[in-house]
């Protein structure tokens, strides 16, 4: 188990949402400290103040240390145990702590308590006298402020430690929600970024004139989309949906409206897609619902796309997942994705699925809407273009990686699906690699 700050990790304002509720409901003190012990967010005082004799302890330096020693510990012993912690700080009261973690990292301890769990004997007062004796206080004032601490039953104490442990787990899961919807957020502007760099640069090998813009809307794409989302093929689905949200903000970067406009339109591809894979289509449209209006409120670039991506990964959560067809094509797509290096024959597919040619070549076609040979061409194309990524690469290698003995006949091929002959679009890779280096 690791400590560490709070930083950033911690959103202030709704944890003291929080423990201000909890306060409130409760009628006990609590509050947030550091890993080391110190004081991070105190409820107001007028809601639950401190109580006296901690203020007099804590007015003394000796005193605080020790106050922020018992809280240190406590934390530690509840993100070890996972569970709340109930403990006696120096001074002898009855305190209860839940830790605040995150990665299994230790961030803060909520504290409550600061109570007695029965009626002052005179043992106790002898104990508040020893632990107290080097602080230099004014000890009978310290007794009738003792005297003055809440009594609470141990069933009382059990329960309250049990609710602080519950609000904090929720606070920290939450967090932990956030913390990766903010990391999904930046690996996709990340890859954005990279697929806007290569497609400006290509586009411009594509026209032979930077002022030229061929750019035309990503169709093809759009297909594809439909294609993997029926499949639920969540890779594939991310990385196409990536594609053309590069393309679309490629486009319409200057124009909000346009561009939500798109995204409204890709959210109806989605749902075709989600729709032919056996999704609900009633349930498609409450969802759709949610996202339209989520859509006209989001501000930012980086919003809509993060959206967009929520959107594909919801439909795909409501794609059927058992039917017999599907299961089939999904192992053929994946076999020749697989497979790219090889010769792939119609006839070795359908054996591998037990089905004829013949009922096979139907099958895939009405299910994807591309013929089982256009398949096996466009993932041998995607295969070589990754490939081609590799300054060190050559085309003649490229094209046996990729299936094709005749290097001549593969640079027709990608030339036809890309627009570029391999080596004008390994050149454009590399011109974007260099200029995203200087």
């Amino acid at each position: 188990m690791k400590t560490g700050p709070v930083g950033g990790a911690i959103d202030d304002k709704a944890l003291r949402q929080i423990l201000n509720a909890f306060v409130g409901a409760t009628g006990l003190r609590a509050l947030v400290v550091t890993p080391d012990g110190k004081p991070f967010i105190l409820p107001p005082e007028e809601i639950a103040p401190q109580p006296e004799f901690c203020r007099m302890i804590q007015s003394s330096v000796k005193g605080l240390k020790r106050c922020q020693g018992s809280y240190e510990r406590a934390g530690i012993q509840a993100a070890q145990y996972g569970e709340p912690y109930i403990f006696r700080c120096h001074a002898g009261l009855i305190l209860w702590a839940a830790p605040l973690m995150l990665k299994r990292r230790l961030l803060a301890t909520a504290i409550c308590g600061q109570v007695l769990m029965w009626e002052p004997e005179d043992f106790f007062w002898i104990e508040i006298t020893e632990s107290t004796k080097d602080l230099d206080l004014n000890l009978p004032k310290l007794i009738e402020a003792a005297r003055r601490l809440p009594v609470v039953s141990g069933k009382k104490v059990q329960y309250a430690a049990e609710l602080l442990f519950a609000v904090s787990s929720f606070m920290m899961r939450t967090q932990m929600i956030a913390l990766r919807q903010r990391e999904r957020i930046w690996r996709q502007q990340t890859k954005l970024g990279e697929a806007i760099e290569a497609k400006k640069r290509l586009e411009d090998l594509l026209s032979g004139d930077a002022g030229c813009n061929p750019r035309l809307y990503p169709l093809d794409k759009e297909a594809e989309l439909v294609r993997r989302v029926k499949l639920r093929d969540r890779s594939g689905a991310e990385k196409v949906l990536n594609d053309i949200l590069a393309d679309l903000v490629l486009g319409n970067a200057a124009q909000p409206t346009v561009l939500r406009a798109r995204m409204l339109e890709l959210m109806v591809v989605l749902s075709r897609g989600a729709v032919e894979g056996g999704a609900n289509l009633q349930d498609l449209l409450d969802v759709n619902y949610q996202y339209i209006t989520r859509l006209v409120d989001a501000k930012r670039i980086e919003e809509l796309c993060y959206l967009m991506l929520e959107v594909m990964e919801t439909f795909l959560d409501r794609v059927g997942q058992g039917t017999k067809h599907r299961q089939v094509i999904s192992r053929i797509t994946r076999y020749i994705e697989e497979n790219v290096e090889r010769t792939i024959a119609l006839e070795d597919l359908a054996r591998l699925v037990h089905l004829s040619p013949g009922y096979l070549s139907h099958l895939f076609k009405k299910e994807l809407g591309i013929s089982v040979v256009d398949y096996i061409t466009k993932a041998r194309i995607e295969r070589a273009k990754h490939l081609l990524e590799d300054p060190q690469s050559r085309v003649t290698e490229v094209a046996r990686m990729v299936g094709y003995t005749d290097a001549s006949y593969f640079c027709k091929v990608f030339k036809r699906a890309v627009g570029l002959t391999p080596t004008e679009y390994a050149h454009g890779i590399l011109a974007v690699t260099e200029a995203g280096g200087e």
